[in-house]
């Protein structure tokens, strides 16, 4: 096979990916998408208005010391080119932490632990059925 033909291959997987990732938002009512402004949330949250409509979307950004100024200047600008109802939580709470302090080889769970614990609180007043999050297979090893 030549590289053409493989990449066109790739690129069809991907769509076929994407198909799939529409189909199951579409089984769901409402959902919280979270956002960070980077490439795999905002897929995330393309797809999910994609299937939903933008009035059965949230997206929801954690505006921490941790992150650069910057991810959450793009969250806001993607969420309004969207049309999506945007949250942004505070997550200073996050260095109060003291697992996360602690700065052991867990402290990546320990930070998506607060933060998702912090949202979790939402979901009831929002009425969403899932939180979707765009965490990567690599993401598991932290």
């Amino acid at each position: 096979m030549d590289r053409t033909n493989k990449q066109n291959e790739l690129v069809g997987l991907c769509f076929d990916k994407l198909r799939e990732l529409e189909s199951w938002f579409k089984q769901l009512a409402k959902v919280l998408v979270m956002l960070s402004g980077g490439i795999d949330s905002t897929t995330l949250l393309a797809v999910a208005i994609k299937a939903l409509g933008p009035e059965d979307v949230v997206a929801v950004t954690i505006n921490s010391p941790l992150e650069p100024p910057w991810d959450l200047e793009d969250a806001i600008k993607i969420a309004k080119e969207l049309g999506v109802r945007h949250l942004i939580i505070d997550g200073s709470h996050i260095l109060r932490s003291e697992e996360f302090v602690a700065n052991d080889r867990l402290r990546c769970y320990y930070r998506k632990k607060s933060i998702l614990s912090k949202v979790l609180e939402l979901t009831g007043e929002l009425g969403v059925d899932v939180i979707v999050e765009s965490s990567n297979y690599d993401d598991l090893a932290d």
